[in-house]
């Protein structure tokens, strides 16, 4: 008994740093990306909100507003998606493998999942 607890124990430890890491990580994390003419380059952050919007004025000129404005959102979804797909394989890296199912698409984790039902159920009332 003793060394199944000092195995869970450790397993906690070495998952505790690994989500310490991930966390100083993440909170760097950048994804750039250009449209297909490369008349416009986005920068977003891990929570794909635009940090820098970059547009080539060459490129930009031959182009009408609206499909300027269509390269700067379509760039800004591409990169936001990226970021969170980034940010899903490095929390799922940072988990045991047995709790790679817990998380979510946009790579936060669904604790409450390794709840008892009946507990999830008292504490998903209360938010």
């Amino acid at each position: 008994m003793r060394a199944q607890i000092a195995a869970m124990l450790d397993e906690y430890r070495a998952t505790r740093a690994r989500i310490e890491r991930l966390q100083a990580a993440a909170a760097h994390l950048r994804v750039w990306v250009s449209s297909p003419d490369r008349s416009v380059t986005v920068t977003v952050d891990v929570s794909g909100q635009l940090q820098e919007l970059t547009i080539d004025p060459v490129r930009a000129s031959r182009l009408n507003a609206p499909t300027l404005a269509d390269n700067i959102l379509g760039a800004s979804r591409l990169a936001a998606a990226q970021a969170r797909e980034r940010l899903r394989a490095a929390t799922r890296d940072a988990l045991p493998e047995r709790l790679h199912d817990l998380v979510r698409p946009d790579g936060s984790v669904d604790l409450a999942a390794l709840l008892p039902a009946d507990l999830a159920a008292l504490i998903g009332d209360r938010g």
